[in-house]
């Protein structure tokens, strides 16, 4: 196996998955490919391909990106710093996947998203009572008549 085939084997596990970003296989994934693009060491040197550049730059300026509160426009331009990266991840690996097949081919459930959304404000609400943020408000009932079953 020369050098190419393998670093595609090692690298696709670490590829981020695009349709979960909170997931922290994603996390996990974004935080190794300083590592799995980092290049050769020769002689104490550090030697990385053009293409490996390419990745770690592309990198470098998305996880800038996520030091900052996207939402509407900018959101966007989020996005396309991802594609950025995928993309120089795909040519250093010499995988062929255009722009468009990288931005729109992802399976991701609704199902999924309303999970995590849903959860999410669980743990917000639940975070709010705990830092006393909020009252659980608790209301006393009376219970309710048990039906009584006839005597045999």
């Amino acid at each position: 196996m020369n050098e190419a085939s393998a670093k595609s084997i090692l690298s696709i596990p670490s590829w981020p998955p695009r349709g979960s970003r909170l997931s922290p296989d994603h996390v996990n994934a974004l935080n190794r490919i300083e590592l799995d693009f980092y290049g050769s060491i020769f002689l104490g040197r550090r030697f990385q391909t053009s293409a490996e550049k390419a990745v770690t730059a592309a990198w470098n300026e998305y996880l800038d990106s996520l030091t900052v509160n996207f939402v509407g426009e900018n959101w966007q331009a989020r996005e396309e710093l991802f594609v950025n990266l995928m993309s120089s991840m795909a040519k250093c690996l010499r995988l062929e996947f255009d722009r468009v097949h990288l931005k729109r081919n992802v399976y991701s459930p609704l199902g999924h998203f309303e999970v995590e959304q849903e959860l999410h404000k669980i743990r917000k609400a639940v975070l709010e009572i705990v830092e006393g943020r909020k009252n659980l408000k608790v209301e006393p009932t009376l219970p309710s008549a048990q039906p009584t079953l006839p005597h045999s």
